[in-house]
């Protein structure tokens, strides 16, 4: 079989110091301060380029890969890899062939020498095949050598007695820790906390020769929540998602072997967004990266900024606010909530990223480079956002133009960002997900409008769309979609709403428990009481029951479903009978808020 060449990329990276010490004859009541326990320190860079080495596919079998290690340096090493959490290694073929099995995950550490300089390089990695067999690496941390060489900050040298959670010592974000384990029944505890939340890299290395040390993590509450146990003395790495201004408590201990010399721990934070919905101020202006009112539709729209909406009608309000999606491979994709909830187009650079001033737009999600965003934090607690690949371009305003590019880094702060928290969308919309309601159509999941402002001509005008649309053929079955009871349904032939029906779930509104939402079907084949007689003269509605068919009405020859969620009770009508018109209305939620968990369609 061919080879294959895969080679692994640094991605955003958290770096530590790490080193290799003899073991010696121990004392439990030794004093630690003694030249067999010399401080070691991590002296620290942030790479941003792709590291020299990688794996080549040799053969791919059913339940596992062949992969051989290669370097574009010398190898003075095999690299060690191991099942994630265990002191088990990998198989290997030969001494730099390694069996691995498919969508299970291994730790990673690569030692090189050069010229006296030792580097390790940790990480995970995961055989897939879902693009063809490749070999997959996680967070990549970069670990230079340094002994008995003082940093800035630290070292901070443990304080006996720490060995329980209630003792332990205290260190700092980016510090370095030193420590022994001079006994088999000696644990040491340290405990840290954090400013902002992120995802926290928790490293422990320099474990003396001859010594296997393990390390936990545990939450305030002394639940674990992280493990790491490699072979020998291969340093250890957990990684953490972590919440502000709360202790995490790490456990350091012996499986094998103890030493006066001095292990390095070391805790390192970095920016971590989990797909909820924030907004991006500029800090040159105080504006806001915002999208325009065809962000929703097929044309695309352009990334400036604006003063705050905090007006949904507008739809700026939803063209402000932008989903932050984590990738495994550590960039971020930034979608605006006007696309399809942040589900589907996202921030990109027209004509690609080969110089500076190319402006900013949206453009369907499709793992290009353009669309792959780090969030570097400064000093004043503001981002710099560059590109994961190119990260001389960063995310810039034009000062007359207010218009978004990707420009040369300066470090102005035009180029310098203020990134919040919707904490409000975020509560409801963690609110919402509890709710458990079925899709309204059993397969059809092609969505062809979006909830928010969408464009009606070249001309530019617009309107403010309540609801999404779902592609379905004349007839298709409309489920309900949660606990119900029937509340109106009818006919408007003056807006183009067609026969629609309102049914009104068991679930509240957020921050109203007295309030129901309600449900809003548009374009139906018929009148609903037709469809199924007896969805107005039962008490409840079960979840699932078919209670109406899809259909055209009041929008001939297109085929859909139109799909409103309604926060204010209200039958939506207005002043005129039964003809109604929930463009007018901002009274409505974002249908797709309810459904975290579908893998939807866009035209």
């Amino acid at each position: 079989m061919r080879k294959k060449k895969i080679l692994c990329t640094i991605i955003s990276v958290l770096l530590l110091g790490t080193s290799v010490c003899s073991i010696y004859a121990v004392d439990a009541s030794a004093n630690l301060i003694t030249s067999n326990a010399l401080a070691v320190t991590g002296d620290m860079e942030r790479v941003s380029t792709p590291v020299d080495f990688g794996f080549e596919i040799v053969s791919a079998g059913i339940d596992a890969v062949i992969a051989e290690f290669t370097s574009s340096e010398a190898i003075t090493d095999a690299p060690y890899i191991g099942e994630k959490g265990t002191d088990i290694a990998a198989a290997k073929v030969s001494n730099l062939q390694y069996s691995l099995e498919y969508d299970k995950e291994y730790s990673f550490v690569y030692t090189t020498l050069i010229d006296g300089v030792e580097t390790v390089y940790n990480t995970f990695l995961t055989a897939k095949q879902e693009n063809g067999v490749e070999i997959v690496f996680g967070d990549v941390i970069k670990n230079v050598v340094t002994n008995n060489l003082a940093r800035g900050l630290g070292p901070i040298v443990e304080t006996e007695p720490n060995d329980s959670l209630t003792t332990a010592d205290t260190t700092y974000d980016d510090y370095d820790n030193n420590g022994a384990i001079t006994s088999i029944t000696d644990i040491d505890w340290w405990k840290v906390r954090f400013t902002k939340k992120g995802k926290v890299n928790f490293w422990l290395g320099s474990i003396p020769s001859g010594c296997n040390y393990k390390i936990t993590l545990y939450n305030a509450a002394g639940n674990q929540i992280g493990y790491s146990n490699n072979a020998g003395q291969e340093p250890e790495l957990i990684q953490s998602v972590v919440s502000p201004n709360t202790y995490y408590y790490i456990k350091i201990e012996t499986v094998s072997g103890v030493s006066s010399r001095r292990y390095l721990l070391r805790t390192k934070w970095h920016p971590y967004f989990d797909s909820e919905v924030y907004t991006i101020q500029n800090v040159g202006n105080g504006l806001y990266l915002t999208v325009g009112k065809a962000c929703n539709a097929s044309s695309l729209s352009y990334a400036y900024v604006y003063t705050a909406s905090n007006t949904a009608e507008d739809g700026l309000n939803n063209g402000q606010r932008m989903r932050i999606n984590y990738n495994s491979a550590d960039y971020f994709t930034i979608a605006p909530l006007c696309s399809y909830n942040g589900q589907y187009r996202v921030l990109d650079v027209y004509g690609g990223l080969s110089s500076s001033a190319k402006q900013i737009w949206l453009y369907p999600d499709n793992g290009a480079s353009e669309e792959h965003f780090v969030f570097e934090l400064q000093s004043d607690n503001t981002y710099i956002i560059s590109f994961k690949d190119s990260s001389n371009y960063v995310l810039d305003v034009n000062a007359s133009t207010n218009k978004v590019y990707a420009n040369t880094r300066s470090g102005a702060d035009s180029q310098k960002w203020i990134v919040t928290a919707d904490t409000t969308y975020n509560a409801k919309e963690t609110l919402y997900k509890t709710y458990g309601w079925q899709w309204p159509l059993a397969s059809n999941l092609n969505l062809t409008s979006s909830y928010g402002r969408r464009t009606l001509d070249s001309g530019g005008s617009y309107e403010f769309h309540s609801a999404v649309d779902v592609s379905a053929n004349n007839g298709t079955s409309v489920l309900c979609p949660t606990t119900a009871s029937y509340a109106h349904s009818g006919r408007d032939n003056k807006y183009g709403c067609g026969y629609f029906l309102i049914v009104e779930t068991e679930d509240a509104v957020y921050q109203n428990s007295s309030r129901k939402l309600r449900l809003l079907f548009q374009h139906l084949m018929e009148e609903a009481t037709t469809t199924n007689p007896d969805i107005s003269n039962v008490a409840t509605i079960a979840q699932g029951t078919t209670i109406a068919k899809t259909g055209d009405t009041g929008s001939t020859g297109s085929y859909h479903l139109h799909f409103g969620v309604i926060n204010d009770g209200s039958n939506v009508f207005i002043n005129d009978g039964n003809n109604y018109d929930t463009r007018t209305f901002t009274n409505t939620e974002q249908p797709l808020m309810f459904y975290p968990n579908i893998n939807f369609t866009y035209n």
